[in-house]
């Protein structure tokens, strides 16, 4: 999620209507110390934030290696590997999102990028699509609110002396050699996954914000008509500007990375645990949900923004006002413009290998359910064997 903003963006002096909106998951940020906003007068509170990100990240990277470590090394039963392994890619993603939340404070790549967006329609689009915006920003609230509460909920619940099913409790406890210490990494993992959904909120703003622009200049490329040949050839050479401050690059890998094997992992031990007691098993169904979220959270605005891109070219060719009237200097810029909405790499990339779109997605849905049927095979005939391994032992 690594903004690749184009330099030299002019200084828009005040405020943005696409800064205006994100107001207030800035000031949301500040107070968890995710802090973007560089001017000079929050110097002291950037090297305060990035002294604490600093700590968090160092900290989980040490719990990592020790689920690591605890999974290559430590003999457990197959629930136990499966929540490790969970929560292993759990805070993978939001280690990520914090490493990038880190990026973006030191660079200030998002006022970069808002100012770039704010350049090519002066924030039209967003206007237009103000309340949609709006409704993203309350809903992406609502989560961050809920992923707080439920992991305030997880810390009471392991507190509490509850066992959960199958999955050996002692193995977490231990991940800072004193079990007391537990609360330190709830703390610390608590905010991290905070901070994560900080950066997802952020990167579904851009994205979104994104696609609003990119709609407003579509739908200018329709309508407009100009007066003269030379009116045609300045919207041409304006459009390819401003196109191109539109293609922006993303770097989804870990995300979408991460998210594929979370939702695997948890859906398997959620299914492996049907039987378990309501108290214990209802948990583990949320945590499905919540999977399943974040990854339509990821990658259904870059889906919307691909989709938006490639309409540019179909509808900027079916107007033929700017093709018929004029000569061949029209015709060249006219070629120019739709050669450049040809590009392949015109959206949001899994580091450079795909682009996210909705074949990608409905691909990689059939891909989770196929390994999702193929761990459940395996698990139940693990069980045969061993039941038919006791019953043979029984007979002799």
């Amino acid at each position: 999620v690594m903004l690749q903003c184009e330099e030299g963006t002019e200084i828009v002096a005040d405020k943005s209507p696409i800064e205006e909106l994100f107001e207030p998951v800035t000031e949301a940020m500040s107070f968890y110390l995710y802090n973007i906003d560089r001017g000079p007068k929050h110097s002291t509170m950037n090297r305060l934030s990035k002294a604490v990100q600093i700590f968090m990240i160092s900290s989980t990277f040490y719990y990592l290696s020790y689920f690591i470590y605890t999974v290559c090394f430590v003999p457990m039963n197959e629930l136990t590997t499966i929540m490790f392994y969970m929560i292993a890619c759990v805070l993978v993603m939001a280690v990520s999102g914090s490493i990038i939340m880190y990026q973006w404070q030191s660079t200030g790549a998002v006022k970069r990028f808002f100012r770039m967006l704010h350049s090519v329609n002066e924030g039209k689009g967003v206007m237009e699509n103000k309340e949609d915006i709006m409704k993203l920003n309350r809903s992406m609230k609502w989560f961050r609110t809920f992923m707080l509460v439920y992991n305030i909920f997880f810390i009471i619940y392991f507190s509490s002396g509850i066992r959960p099913y199958g999955i050996d409790y002692d193995r977490f406890a231990d991940i800072l050699y004193f079990k007391r210490l537990m609360v330190i990494y709830n703390i610390t993992s608590g905010y991290i996954i905070l901070g994560w959904t900080m950066e997802m909120h952020t990167y579904c703003y851009l994205i979104r914000v994104a696609v609003a622009e990119t709609e407003y200049f579509i739908q200018e490329a329709i309508e407009v008509k100009c007066a003269s040949e030379s009116e045609a050839i300045l919207f041409f050479t304006d459009s390819i500007r401003r196109n191109s401050r539109l293609s922006i690059s993303r770097f989804a890998f870990f995300q979408i990375g991460m998210a594929i094997p979370s939702t695997l992992f948890v859906a398997f031990a959620t299914i492996m645990r049907i039987n378990a007691p309501l108290l214990e098993f209802v948990p583990s169904l949320i945590l499905v949900i919540l999977t399943l979220a974040l990854f339509r959270i990821i990658t259904i605005y870059p889906a919307r923004l691909h989709d938006q891109v490639k309409k540019t070219r179909a509808l900027f060719c079916a107007n033929i006002r700017q093709w018929i009237p004029y000569g061949q200097s029209v015709h060249t810029a006219a070629l120019v413009l739709s050669s450049h909405l040809e590009q392949n790499d015109l959206g949001v990339t899994i580091w450079g290998f795909a682009l996210l779109s909705k074949p990608l997605i409905l691909t990689s849905l059939s891909a989770m359910t196929t390994a999702l049927a193929i761990f459940l095979q395996f698990s139940d005939c693990k069980k045969q064997f061993e039941a038919n391994l006791q019953l043979s032992n029984r007979t002799l």
